[in-house]
């Protein structure tokens, strides 16, 4: 288990990280990304992969899975610092190399 950087991130940081974060977008202080898959059984292996990357990086977003629809929606914020800071984006960009 990783230790979490909470460092706090001001408007510029956060415009300059959502630059390098394919698909990913500002929600308030929370950062949103939506993946559609053809079929679910495609989706529960990139949601394992996702689970296994909240546990290593101890950083737990929301997750919103849609099997309707084959969507699964990721929120990340820092709950306990009521902002978005460097583990957001580390997480983010964890989930987007996958």
């Amino acid at each position: 288990m990783s230790v979490e950087n909470k460092t706090l991130l001001d408007e510029d940081q956060i415009a300059s990280a959502l630059q390098s974060l394919t698909g990913w977008r500002r929600e308030g202080i929370t950062l949103v990304r939506e993946w559609r898959f053809q079929k679910f059984t495609q989706l529960m292996p990139f949601l394992r992969g996702v689970l296994d990357t909240m546990d290593r990086a101890n950083h737990h977003s929301d997750l919103v899975v849609d099997s309707r629809t084959k969507t699964l929606t990721i929120s990340v914020t820092t709950h306990s610092a009521g902002a978005l800071t460097q583990a957001d984006v580390d997480f983010a960009r964890a989930v987007n190399a996958l």
